[in-house]
């Protein structure tokens, strides 16, 4: 598959998601049952956020059981990105590895208009072949060493 390869044709529509009222505990819980990396965070039907695996380890707790009490007292909205970047269904593969680029992210949510209808996360160029797994998603851009 190419990079011109529309993004409805790799993206998973069958989503879990949460809300920012959750306990954080279990959103981790439900990562690690679902084997996923990313949340959709959504609020009345709307995305509202996006929360990572990440979100969990940026801040320093590495034991996994640790891990999973230290939230136990904390809500997703705590810890969610706010107002994630996006991309639609008819963009292409290599439009979403831009923006992923750009904003050093690992995940996109799939809009139409305002509902979310998939994520397409930096595994999914591998599975499509676009990338190998030995090559990085953000690699570093030359662009700024060219123009000087």
């Amino acid at each position: 598959m190419n990079g011109n390869a529309k993004i409805s044709s790799v993206m998973s529509s069958k989503l879990l998601s949460v809300a920012p009222t959750d306990d954080a505990s279990d959103a981790y819980n439900l990562m690690d049952s679902a084997g996923v990396k990313h949340l959709p965070v959504l609020q009345d039907g709307e995305l509202v956020g996006i929360l990572s695996r990440s979100d969990f380890t940026s801040n320093n707790v590495i034991d996994i059981e640790t891990r999973r009490t230290s939230f136990s007292n904390r809500k997703v909205r705590e810890l969610m990105v706010d107002h994630p970047a996006t991309i639609t269904s008819d963009e292409t593969l290599e439009d979403a590895r831009e923006v992923m680029e750009e904003a050093g992210i690992h995940c996109l949510p799939v809009m139409q208009g305002s509902q979310l209808i998939g994520m397409i996360t930096s595994s999914d160029f591998f599975k499509e072949g676009e990338l190998r797994p030995d090559q990085e998603l953000l690699e570093p851009s030359n662009r700024d060493a060219e123009s000087i």
